[in-house]
Parts: structure tokens; C-alpha cells; sequence
């Protein structure tokens, strides 16, 4: 009676031990399932900011740059977000983002002349949020990090 006993708890253990361990791979399996195509989500729409920024580079400085300019950019960068990948930010780069829009905002917003060209010192603080914005994309993306070493 005892090795029936013993037969029957060890049938139960290891079947809850598989039906636990198929069920956590499972789920394993559908969020890597789910990481995987947000990273190809994600990597299709930051391009497009990518291309949206390239107007600020940190090199060369643009001479140029005028008010203007700037508020375009903040509206091309606005329509990006409500109409290709806002929702794929995550949170380190929504914030890089709304920093930045919110600096734009304050520059063009205080000016009355847009076609005046912007001060040094305005454009530099705005060159470097976009840069801070373009490296927290590549973070998002791993794109610029050694997964394994060689």
C-alpha cells in the first residue's frame, strides 16, 4: 500500500512539475515572441524620428538655423509622434522627447521674429536634447551594444 502511495504522489509530482514548467515556457516563449516584434516595431518607426533629427546634427553646427526652422522641426517631430511611433517610446525616451519639444516650445514661442536666426548658446542647448534623444533611441534599440563578447 505504501509503494502505491508513494508510486501515485510521485505521478502527480512530476506531472504538476511538467504541466508548471510547459506553461512558464510557454509564457516565456510569447513575451519573447512579443519583445522581439516591438524591437522591429520600434526600430521601423525611430528610424523616422532619426531622419526628422537629422536637421539638428551636432556636427556640422548648422549657421542657419532660424526660429523658423525650429518650429518646424517641433511640428514634423509632434506629427511623428501622434502619427508613427509616440506610443513605441519608452519611458527614458518620452521623456528625452518632451524635453526637448518643451525647450523648442519656450525658444519659438518667445520669439516674434521666426525668421530670425537662433542665438548660439539656444541652438547648442537644442542641438545636445536631440542628441540626448537620438542616444536614449539607441538605447531603447541596444543598437550601439555589444550583446556578447567575441
Amino acid at each position: 500500500m505504501d509503494e502505491i502511495i508513494k508510486t501515485t504522489l510521485t505521478t502527480i509530482i512530476a506531472g504538476g512539475v511538467g504541466y508548471f514548467t510547459a506553461w512558464l515556457k510557454y509564457f516565456a516563449d510569447a513575451e519573447k515572441s512579443i519583445s522581439d516584434e516591438l524591437w522591429k516595431l520600434r526600430k521601423e518607426k525611430y528610424q523616422l524620428l532619426w531622419v526628422i533629427l537629422k536637421k539638428m546634427p551636432k556636427w556640422p553646427a548648422r549657421k542657419d538655423f532660424t526660429f523658423q526652422n525650429l518650429r518646424t522641426l517641433s511640428d514634423e517631430m509632434k506629427d511623428w509622434y501622434f502619427e508613427e511611433g509616440g506610443m513605441l517610446l519608452t519611458t527614458e525616451s518620452v521623456l528625452a522627447y518632451r524635453l526637448l519639444q518643451e525647450r523648442m516650445a519656450a525658444y519659438y514661442e518667445r520669439e516674434q521674429e521666426l525668421e530670425k536666426l537662433m542665438d548660439k548658446n539656444d541652438y547648442y542647448i537644442i542641438i545636445n536634447l536631440c542628441s540626448k534623444l537620438r542616444t536614449q533611441l539607441t538605447r531603447d534599440l541596444l543598437s550601439r551594444k555589444r550583446l556578447f563578447s567575441r
